[in-house]
């Protein structure tokens, strides 16, 4: 159960700096009409912890299921 619960806010944690890297893409620049999206340091963040975000939503997924069929 420990391991689940680690797993659990690893993911959550990963999901919560995707989230702030694309809000603050978009709200940084707020009173002008441009997205800060195409900046190379904040696509690299996104792209980083989007990825992280998706795979180890399906490993622990993977996991889960691996877990309730044991």
């Amino acid at each position: 159960m420990n391991r689940n619960l680690t797993m659990f806010w690893i993911i959550q944690v990963a999901g919560v700096i995707f989230y702030s890297v694309l809000s603050a893409a978009y709200f940084i620049p707020f009173p002008d009409s441009r997205i800060l999206i195409g900046d190379p340091i904040i696509h690299l963040l996104m792209s980083l912890f989007g990825g992280a975000y998706l795979l180890l939503t399906v490993i622990s997924l993977w996991l889960f299921r691996k877990q309730e069929e044991a």
